[in-house]
């Protein structure tokens, strides 16, 4: 190709056609040079784009005739800088927590764009590692035990030696995950500890939602299995996660899993028993709890010792039943209503219909009984007086307490009932019959409500 302000000759471009520009000679690797900086042939920089001979791939280069003084290579969309590989060789955004890697779509109409898998090193000898990836899971790679192996879709448990293996022995805890890869006696398994996995289940059916928990039936000798223990939480077992998927049993089946490798549900089933007496629970074991004392320099100063507490502000308790008789705290409530007093007024007369002595009622009380007395009997009288308790704001009598007098009487026997009567109201006693034509009225008389404080 002829370049008319030099008159070069440039035998390895080519046009091949309207649109594109080849370089090329024969099957010698072609390179493209474009310069930042160019000195002379011993001092320059420059990104190229060629051909890696010695490890057979297509390049693009940042360069610098310095060694390790090349700078990073950068992705520009639009208007400026995207993603970057810096001079360090870290590819990361280039603006932090702004762009992502793939895209997604919740309404699963499929225009989303994920990676694969996202693989991150673990152990730098081990091969053991980390992924976030298609499986929709949280997973990590661990050895196979080279003995029992580890099968797919059954649960694992770490080996003294620091492998994954199948469990010889039914599980109460210490699985580690399930297998979704790699399964076998040999190399490195792909297990999921978070997220959505397939495990296989046994003969239980499995309903969406239950809980899920090792299974105690044999697989081939081994217990590598899934159990539906139901919906309520189970106790006393490791709960791996919860089921997504329902099926008759014996199927490999879709769960969630939320395990952090030894979580052992609280309860008694297989934890033991017995309990802490003023010591802290610390842990739950199969022969019973572990107790720790807790030292003063951890309790706070703003809390009540159980013994002879010295309480400020307004402490609250239970009230204990009426008629209560024992070391129970007593409270306001519970005096109030056991509480029983009584409110007496002399009678001057009973020959008039009249009301005597008038109480205002501080608080809702409820009359419980009715007393009269008189120093004097009326006797002989065509109509005996009828003497009520009397509720003046409402006009009208209290409950069904109303006492006749009879001829000859002094003390006459206690009307018991339970009528309420609300604050503010004036409680009195009223003549609601007057006495006639006794040869004797009575006199001295003497009338007595007893009550109790309503709460």
């Amino acid at each position: 190709m002829a370049i008319t302000g030099t008159s070069s000759f440039f035998s390895n471009l080519f046009q091949e056609d309207a649109n594109d520009l080849g370089e090329y000679n024969g099957t010698t690797a072609q390179n493209l040079h474009v310069y930042s900086s160019y000195t002379n042939s011993s001092t320059w920089q420059r990104t190229s784009l060629g051909y890696d001979a010695a490890d057979n791939y297509a390049v693009v280069r940042s360069e610098n005739s310095t060694s390790g003084a090349a700078p990073g290579l950068g992705f520009w969309v639009n208007s400026g800088l995207k993603w970057v590989v810096d001079a360090s060789s870290n590819f990361k955004p280039w603006t932090d927590q702004t762009y992502n890697v793939g895209s997604f779509n919740g309404t699963g109409s499929g225009s989303g764009l994920r990676p694969g898998t996202v693989y991150v090193a673990g152990n730098s000898t081990s091969g053991s590692g980390f992924e976030l990836g298609k499986f929709a899971s949280e997973s990590y790679e661990l050895c196979n035990d080279t003995t029992n192996g580890t099968i797919i879709n059954g649960l694992a448990m770490l080996t003294t030696s620091g492998c994954a293996a199948k469990p010889s022995s039914a599980l109460v805890s210490g699985a580690i995950g399930v297998v979704i890869a790699n399964s076998g006696t040999a190399g490195v398994a792909t297990l999921a500890r978070a997220g959505s996995a397939y495990c296989s289940f046994d003969g239980s059916a499995t309903v969406v939602g239950d809980y899920v928990v090792p299974s105690s039936t044999a697989n081939g000798g081994f217990f590598p299995l899934c159990h539906d223990a139901g919906a309520t939480r189970p106790t006393g077992t490791q709960i791996l996660g919860r089921v997504l998927q329902a099926s008759a049993g014996s199927a490999t089946v879709q769960m969630f899993l939320d395990m952090p490798g030894s979580n052992v549900s609280g309860g008694t089933s297989n934890a033991g028993t017995g309990s802490c007496t003023n010591q802290a629970v610390t842990a739950l074991l199969t022969g019973g709890p572990t107790c720790t004392t807790i030292t003063s320099a951890y309790v706070d100063a703003s809390v009540a010792p159980a013994a002879s507490p010295a309480l400020t502000g307004t402490p609250t308790a239970p009230t204990a039943a009426a008629g209560d008789n024992s070391t129970k705290i007593a409270t306001t409530a519970y005096v109030r209503a056991e509480i029983s007093a009584a409110w007496s007024c002399p009678v001057a007369g009973t020959t008039a219909v009249i009301q005597y002595c008038n109480w205002t009622v501080p608080a809702g009380i409820t009359v419980t009984g009715f007393d009269l007395a008189a120093s004097t009997a009326a006797a002989g009288c065509t109509t005996f007086p009828v003497l009520q308790i009397w509720d003046g704001t409402a006009g009208a009598q209290v409950g069904s307490y109303s006492m006749a007098f009879t001829s000859g009487t002094n003390f006459y026997s206690q009307v018991t009932g339970s009528a309420n009567v609300a604050s503010g109201h004036q409680l009195r006693f009223k003549i609601t019959t007057a006495a006639s034509g006794c040869t004797t009225n009575a006199a001295g008389v003497v009338a007595t409500l007893t009550y109790q404080m309503q709460n």
